[in-house]
This record gives C-alpha cells, structure tokens and sequence, in this order.
C-alpha cells in the first residue's frame, strides 16, 4: 500500500506528469496555484536565479510552481511528514533546469522534535497543532471545518463531481460535508525533526532569500519567530497563508512582518479564504 501511494503518477491540467498522494487533493491544490493565483500578486515579483525556500512544501506544487515562473531558480523545500516527502522526491525528479534541494523536517522557533498528526485523506491539514485543523471538535472548530468544507464542494476542481455535487440538495451536501468532515480527521502520529530558519541560513551559507513561502498550518508564528535579527534584512518577500483571520497567530504573524520592515498587503485565498499575507522591502 505504501509503494502504491507514493508511485501513483497523473497528469495535471496543463498536461505535465506529477506524482500524488491524493489525486483530487492535488488538483485542488493546483487550483489554488494555478488557476486561483494565490502566489501572484502586485508587490511579489519572480526573476531569473531566484532563490526561493517553500516550507511547507506538501507533494511540491509550489516548487513546481517556482520553475515555470523563472530560469535557473535555486529552491529550498521544507517537508517533516515522511510519507509526502517520498513523492515530493519524485516530483523534484521531473523538474529540470533548477536546483532544487529537499528538506524532511519543519521550520520553527528551536530546534527540536515533535509531534505532527498526519491526515492521509487531507495531507495539506497536517499539523503539530489541533485547534483549527480537521482534528478541532470544539463547536467552533467544526462550525469552521464545515464551512471550509462547503466551500470546497463549490470550488471542486473535477468537471463530474462539481456538477453532482451542484445537483444535490443543501440537506445533502450538509451531510456529505459531515461525512468527508470525518475522513478528514483520520489521522497518524508521525514524530519530525524541526529546525530554525537562522540554522538553515546559518549551514547552508545563504547570503539571501529572494521569496519565502509559508504554508505550515498554525505554525506560521513560530517559524518567523525563528530567524534571528542579523538574517531579517537577507530576507526580500514573503508570502505567508495564515490559518485564522483574526486572534493571537495572525496579530503575532502581521506584527513581526511589520517589525521586520516589510511592506505588505492581507488579501484572501480564492479557494479555500484564508489570509494570505504579500510582504516585500
């Protein structure tokens, strides 16, 4: 089963071959990519020879994504859950003309070990925290769940099941949200390794960033906590995906951006509505 997973190859809308874990996942997540555009923006720019560090890297669309906007990229890619990482591997494989240089471990505030709960039926809702994920059963988590749910169904990136999906009643889609709800919040306890972005600068001699992205489910406090005053200039934008709107995370995400000397802008992701923060110097 587990050869299966990680060997399983279609071709996504633009025709290229990629390796997934889930096939509609990762149509979906090349929606948002693509077609939603949520890494394009007025104050981000993409040159030749960029160097770009994904964190949070899923099965490498962003990555991808990368090597079609500029020639000669050098990209750092930040995955800790195992299983993706093998078909991020293979995916990096069928990108030529950059380098591209592979991390299995997170970014965060120490370096340490911790937790992660790995969703199979949802692997981009992987997380260290509960609240917020599929996980969170408090009222208001899956008064949440079943919206972002919802909101899937309309977005739905397969031409048959957006049609049926649109053709089922309200009632019915309510239940078939509770039920993928559910599958969702399967999940496997994986341990990761979790390192600082100083750290990474600091061993691999980086003398500057061109693009960091943030995509770590929660986490994304932590991971800014992470980089040390004397890197924050080598840093030129940022585009962060925030998992809440409004509370203690994104307040702590918007005030370092800000103190860091970053202009920036807060617009929402297309697909699914979450903040997604455009920084630059």
């Amino acid at each position: 089963m587990h050869t299966m997973k990680t060997n399983r190859q279609a071709r996504l809308p633009n025709g290229a071959p990629f390796y997934y874990y889930n096939k509609l996942e990762m149509l979906y997540l090349y929606d948002e990519i693509f077609t939603g555009n949520d890494y394009i923006h007025e104050l981000i720019d993409y040159h030749d020879g960029n160097v770009v560090v994904d964190v949070g890297a899923n099965i490498g669309l962003f990555t991808y994504f990368v090597s079609q906007q500029c020639r000669d990229a050098r990209i750092y890619s930040f995955e800790p859950i195992p299983d993706l990482m093998e078909v991020l591997k293979k995916n990096v494989d069928l990108i030529e003309g950059h380098e591209v240089r592979l991390f299995n471990c997170g970014l965060a505030n120490e370096s340490t070990s911790a937790e992660f709960y790995f969703l199979p039926h949802c692997t981009a809702r992987s997380t260290m925290h509960i609240k917020g994920s599929p996980l969170d059963m408090t009222t208001e988590g899956r008064a949440h769940a079943k919206e972002t749910t919802l909101q899937i169904f309309r977005e739905v990136p397969h031409t048959a099941l957006a049609r049926t999906l649109a053709f089922l009643p309200g009632w019915a889609r309510g239940v078939l949200a509770q039920l993928t709800m559910k599958l969702h919040a399967k999940s496997k306890r994986v341990t990761c390794s979790l390192i600082t972005l100083s750290q990474f600068i600091a061993e691999n001699d980086i003398e500057a960033i061109d693009l960091l992205k943030i995509d770590a489910e929660g986490c994304e406090g932590d991971i800014l906590d992470g980089i040390a005053e004397r890197d924050r200039a080598r840093i030129r934008q940022m585009i962060v995906e925030v998992h809440q709107y409004h509370g203690d995370v994104f307040d702590h995400v918007v005030s370092l951006i800000d103190q860091h000397g970053f202009r920036y802008r807060v617009e929402r992701s297309v697909l699914n509505q979450l903040p997604m923060i455009y920084a630059a110097r």
